[in-house]
């Protein structure tokens, strides 16, 4: 299955490959992830100007058609959260807390970054980066404002008694 002519299909084995483009967020999320744990991958342009995701080929791999996808040995898997935590469980290290209980702080505060953090984030971040000023609600952006704001001072009450939003590990 080729689906980028410039770069090689998958190979057998355990090789692990990472479907998408380096610019986008959740893609960041897995390289730093395997960055963390040392772990070798390839990563194969997908998504944005690099197109791939709406091919067959692609949505047999993630019906969703959205990047990351990860090809690791016989597994397919999608959802940049569930990668992350895949790859802790199998490889350990900086990303795997110590007990049971770490991870399950650890797994909360992820989720809470993805339901809570992120989207008063991108709210302002479309106000500001993605919108011409002209164009800007400056209404939305206090509301977006205020969302971060109350998100940020969860964090800094976490942050001021762990050294991360998980717990004392990565």
């Amino acid at each position: 299955m080729a689906l980028n002519p410039a770069a090689s299909p998958p190979g057998p084995g355990d090789e692990l490959v990472v479907w998408g483009r380096a610019t986008s967020a959740n893609v960041q999320k897995v390289l730093w992830a395997l960055h963390e744990l040392g772990q070798p991958y390839r990563r194969i342009d997908a998504g944005g100007r690099y197109g791939i995701v709406d091919t067959p080929e692609y949505g047999h791999l993630n019906p969703n058609r959205r990047v990351p996808t990860i090809q690791h040995g016989g597994l397919t898997l999608y959802e940049s959260n569930a990668i992350v935590r895949h790859l802790a469980r199998r490889y350990g290290g900086v990303l795997m807390p110590a007990t049971e209980n770490e991870v399950a702080v650890a797994e909360q505060w992820m989720d809470w970054a993805a339901t809570t953090f992120t989207p008063a984030f991108t709210g302002v971040f479309w106000q500001v980066v993605r919108f011409a000023p002209e164009n800007r609600d400056d209404a939305e952006l206090e509301r977006q404002l205020q969302r971060l704001s109350a998100a940020a001072r969860i964090a800094d009450a976490r942050l001021a008694g762990s050294e991360w939003l998980g717990g004392q590990t990565l």
